[in-house]
């Protein structure tokens, strides 16, 4: 898979983000050392969550809930 991965920012929440937009898949690794995919995420919100100045502000009112999910 070809993930662009994205990590400078700071977040209390999110430690690290990628996509891989072949799969459309949004992988999430948290601060507690939980990782998660979410499936389905368009493009789109990939852009828009890289670019919220919350990252945790913006999973939980865009991504949580939204997409279906998996634990890695």
């Amino acid at each position: 898979m070809s993930w662009e991965k994205h990590t400078s920012f700071t977040s209390s929440l999110v430690k690290v983000l990628r996509y891989n937009p072949k799969s459309s898949t949004l992988e999430i690794l948290f601060q507690n050392g939980k990782k998660f995919q979410y499936i389905d995420v368009p493009k789109e919100e990939w852009e828009d969550f890289k670019a919220a100045d919350s990252k945790g502000r913006f999973f939980r009112n865009n991504i949580n809930g939204t997409y279906i999910y998996g634990r890695v």
